[in-house]
This record gives structure tokens, sequence and C-alpha cells, in this order.
């Protein structure tokens, strides 16, 4: 600062000196043009060394939603019914945008609720055979469907089977009681006949002892002693004749029992096995009636969001929709609004989230370019490359503020798609730094390498 007062003094003192002519007059203009020079270096230097210069990363960009634009498709497709909205409509969560014929889908799922009526019923009548209960007792899932034919009719059969296999088997086990007490009655009998064969060999015995005393005093012969112990020993045949027939009728009739038991546990059995197949067979049914249930709510398209209708490819009944195909696409209207920016790969290194940014809005056709303030939210890990031109690039999410824009555009839509310009500011730095960064990355390098 001294030496540019000292010039300018004497710049004033050349002035105000008296004018000469020739070679002095030459010197004099020499002076003065050296004078300026000098001081413009002067200026020049102390503005590049001190003065900051901001500098920015400039990008173009599309304006967006932060939801994107959602695509509703159909898994399976089929036959348009009805179509409900129209591209541009505003649409909410959840509403009905198109209805797809549900004709052969609808008919599947009754097929498949008919067979698990059926199944239900099955096994609670296996469940009430397993308990030996009086009668069958339906789940309350079915019961709540009792009015409908496939209900009524699978609790109706399942009902009359129950009593016929209960009837069948009180039949089986009646027969078998009723043999069981004719062995019992043959028991009967036979010991009667054994209590009287008994009280015979008991006169049989007195009488011979009887005899015996007579025959020693002379007063009967041998041949009635002998006569009574042949009788004596018949008795004794008899006896033991009854009494192995009573215990063959006895384990007859024991048989009988033990085959009663077998007939309840094979039948056991039998219901154990069906009620395990039964459930199989639920179980699977249950994942394929979900299944059916979840095409048949398909075949309505709801929508994923709220939003406007765009890019709808289905007008009219009758269409054919295949499977994963695009129907149409929602654009959310309530998610925040953010600019899709790429980034050189050079200039991606500088670039972090929550920088401050400038959006210049470049889709009016008169020349009204505004700007609004953002803020970058994040940038992508990896380099992308465009499908269309083939250019890398890295991909910069801008967040703007959507009331400050609807405040510049004072209630105008700002559609997604349209471009806009951004500014990511990177700082300020002075002139002379700008210059000497080459160099300072050359000095370092040739460190690095010594």
């Amino acid at each position: 600062m001294m030496l540019a007062r000292g010039a300018i003094g004497g710049f004033r003192n050349w002035l105000s000196g008296p004018a000469t002519e020739g070679p002095f007059q030459t010197t004099r203009v020499r002076r003065l043009s050296s004078i300026l020079l000098f001081g413009f270096l002067t200026v020049l230097g102390l503005w590049a060394a001190f003065v900051p210069l901001s500098s920015a990363v400039v990008a173009n960009g599309v304006i967006a939603v932060e939801g994107k634009r959602k695509k509703v498709q159909h898994l399976e497709g089929g036959i348009v019914e009805r179509v409900d909205v129209r591209d541009g409509d505003a649409v909410k969560a959840g509403q009905v945008l198109a209805v797809l014929n549900q004709t052969e889908t609808s008919a599947a799922l009754g097929v498949l609720s008919s067979e698990q009526d059926a199944v239900m019923a099955l096994e609670a009548r296996l469940q009430a055979e397993t308990a030996d209960a009086s009668s069958v007792a339906f789940p309350p899932d079915l019961m709540a469907r009792k009015d409908t034919s496939s209900a009524k009719a699978a609790m109706e059969g399942q009902a009359v089977l129950f009593e016929q296999r209960r009837q069948s088997l009180d039949s089986q086990i009646s027969v078998l009681k009723s043999r069981k007490a004719q062995y019992l009655e043959v028991v009967s009998g036979l010991q009667a006949q054994l209590l009287a064969v008994e009280g015979q060999t008991s006169l049989i015995g007195q009488e011979t002892a009887a005899t015996e005393k007579l025959f020693e005093q002379g007063l009967s012969t041998l041949p009635k002693v002998l006569a009574l112990k042949r009788a004596a020993k018949s008795l004794a045949g008899q006896r033991g004749e009854l009494a192995a027939t009573i215990a063959q009728n006895k384990l007859k009739a024991s048989e009988i029992d033990m085959q009663i038991l077998e007939l309840k546990n094979q039948r056991l059995d039998k219901i154990t096995t069906e009620m395990r197949e039964t459930q199989r067979r639920r179980f699977e049914l249950t994942d394929r009636l979900k299944a059916a249930k979840a095409l048949v709510g398909r075949m309505t398209i709801t929508a994923p969001s709220a939003g406007v209708v765009v890019a709808s490819t289905i007008h009219a009944p009758g269409q054919v929709v295949r499977g994963g195909d695009t129907v149409m696409e929602i654009v959310p209207q309530d998610d925040r609004l953010i600019v899709e920016a790429q980034l050189k790969p050079d200039d991606a290194d500088n670039v972090r989230a929550g920088i401050p940014a400038n959006v210049r809005l470049i889709h009016f056709k008169d020349g009204f370019q505004p700007v609004v303030q953002g803020k970058v939210i994040s940038v992508s890990a990896d380099r992308l490359v465009d499908a269309r031109t083939g250019v890398a690039y890295y991909q910069a999410e801008i967040e703007v503020d959507r009331a400050a824009i609807d405040a510049v555009l004072g209630g105008e839509k700002l559609q997604p798609g349209l471009p806009a310009e951004v500014m990511i500011g990177l700082g300020s730095h002075t002139a002379l730094e700008y210059l000497l960064a080459p160099l300072n990355r050359r000095l370092q390098r040739a460190m690095r390498e010594e």
C-alpha cells in the first residue's frame, strides 16, 4: 500500500511539473507508462491474492419426486373388463384403477372352496369318531357357511356317513357280544351239569363207603362194591370233561372281547390314517385357496400410492393384458421434490451430502428461469452409464423445497421430468490459489516420488 501511495505521489509530482518538449517529453511518457503498468500489476496481484472467488459444479438434471414413478403391473395378465381412470386423473392409494375378467379365477376359487368345505367336514367327522362322540361337531368357520350349497352338502354327507359307520360298528360289536352271550350261556349250563355230577360223586362216595363196610361184615357182595367204584370213576371223568368244556367256552368268550377290542383299535387306526391324510389335504388346500384368493384380488388393479395416472396402456374393455406388462404409472404428488443431476466423474469427488445448491428451472418458454435453493441429499456410490448416450456419470439428488417452488411459480404445478440446471457450491478460493494449484500438485507428486 505504501508503494502504491508513493507511485501515486510521484505521478502527481510528474503531472504538476513544467511541460517540456523533445527527449524529455518522451522520457515522461515512458515514466508514466511504467507507473501505470506497475500500479495495474500491483492491484491485479493484490486482487488475485486476497479477493475470494466462489466455485461451483454445474450439472444438468431433471425434476423428479422422491418416491419415483410407480409402475402398475399385473403378474398374470387377463382380459380387461372395466377401466376406471385415464391419464391425468388424480388417484388415492388403494383406489380401483381397472378390473380384469374374473370368470376363470372365480370358478377355480369356487372349486377350491367346495373342496375345502368337504375336507373340513370330513375332519370334523373323523374327530367325532375318534372321541366316540354321539354326533359330529362342525367347526365355526364351516357353520358360518352352512347356508351355502357346498358347506351344507358337505356337512349333511358327513353327518349321514358318521351315523352309518357308527351303526355298522355297533352292529359288528352286537354280533360279537351275542356270540359271547351264547358261550357264557353254554358255560352256565355246563356249570349246572358239573354241580350235578359233583353231587352224584359225593353220593356215590358215601354209598361206596357204606357198601365196603357191609362187605367187610359179609352183608354185601364184592361186585356191588366194584360197581359203585366204577360209577365213581365214570362221574370223575364226566366232571373233568365238563370242566374242560367250561374252560373252552370261557376262553371263546374272552376271545370275543379281544375281537371287539381289536375291531375298535383297527377302526381307530384307520381313522388316524384318514385324519393324517385329511389334515395334509387341508393344509395344502389352505395354501392353494390363499393363492387363488390373491389371484382373484389381483384381478382388481388398485393404485399403489396417491398420485396422478400417466402412461396408461389400457383404455377399453376387451383389451388383453399380458403377464408382467405395465398397464400404467402413478406419479406421486405428496412426496418430496428432488432434482436428479448427472455429475461428471471429475466433479463427483467434491460433492457431498449436505452441500447447498441452486436449482435453475429452465423449462419456461418466456425466458423466465427462476432459481430456488436446495441441498444435496445423496450421491451415487458408484459410477453409472447413460444407456442412451453411453456417457459415464455420478448421480446426485438435490432436495428442493416445494413451498419455495410454489412461491416462485405462483401456484403453477411443476411436473416431474422437466429439465433443470444445478449449481452446487464448492466454497471459495482466490485467483492466485487457482493459478498455483497445478504447480502445488506437481510439487506434492515430486516430493512423494522422491
